[in-house]
């Protein structure tokens, strides 16, 4: 059984190397290619620099304000709104193309994709900040719900898209439900009261990093390697 230390690092390599073989193919004067890159880079940066955002938890080993969970929560905001921006510009190319497009972009399917992924960024930040994860069970809802509108609306990624929203329906959701059910109003306060960008615990105890390293490594890697596909169509 690998470390917490050492699946890191195996994790790290693999995502950059997704992100490095996605540079290679990229043209860099192609916004969706730019915003493919933009969301690989994010994971890449996130697999090395380990943080438990509701805990703000760290590895040891990293600078204070790269392992803070507003440092880990900023690379990810940018990541993710440029990964909502791929795949709503790829429903609406491909809406375009099978001649189902509405008048405007606005009223389509991939503009509700695109406000349900951005504005899920709020709710996450707002957990951050309060350091309750009720907040995040608002956002991966909605991250769900996203889901299920791309599986409806753009048959060529329904499968991966199904798949998606039963891991968040069956997996995500229930872990944050859980985390809040069990939240201790005092730990939540002092969480909360503590510096956004500082590290506020550092820890490899594999307890600690349980419930995270399955989702790191579908994230970082397979969403990754997904996403920058995706945009690399256009």
């Amino acid at each position: 059984m690998l470390t917490i230390t050492a699946q890191q690092r195996l994790l790290g390599a693999a995502s950059t190397a997704i992100f490095a073989q996605a540079v290679c193919r990229a043209d860099a004067t192609h916004p969706v290619h730019v915003l493919g890159l933009l969301f690989s880079f994010s994971c890449a940066f996130r697999a090395w620099v380990w943080v438990s955002v509701p805990t703000r938890m760290g590895l040891p080993g990293h600078p204070a304000l790269l392992s803070s969970a507003g440092a880990d929560r900023s690379v990810a905001t940018v990541g993710e709104c440029s990964q909502a921006a791929v795949v709503a510009a790829s429903m609406w190319r491909w809406a375009v193309d099978a001649g189902v497009a509405p008048a405007s972009v606005f009223d389509s399917p991939a503009a509700a994709v695109f406000a349900l992924l951005t504005t899920a960024q709020l709710w996450c930040w707002l957990g951050l900040l309060r350091a309750d994860c009720s907040y995040h069970i608002v956002e991966e809802t909605q991250w769900a719900a996203a889901a299920f509108v791309v599986a409806a609306t753009y048959p060529p990624v329904r499968v991966v898209a199904l798949a998606y929203a039963a891991y968040m329906i069956f997996l995500d959701i229930p872990m944050y439900i859980a985390l809040a059910k069990h939240q201790d109003p005092e730990a939540v306060k002092k969480t909360a009261a503590s510096p956004v960008f500082d590290c506020r615990v550092r820890t490899a105890d594999p307890a600690a990093w349980e419930g995270d390293v399955t989702w790191r490594w579908l994230y970082f890697t397979a969403a990754s390697f997904a996403i920058s596909s995706l945009a690399l169509t256009h």
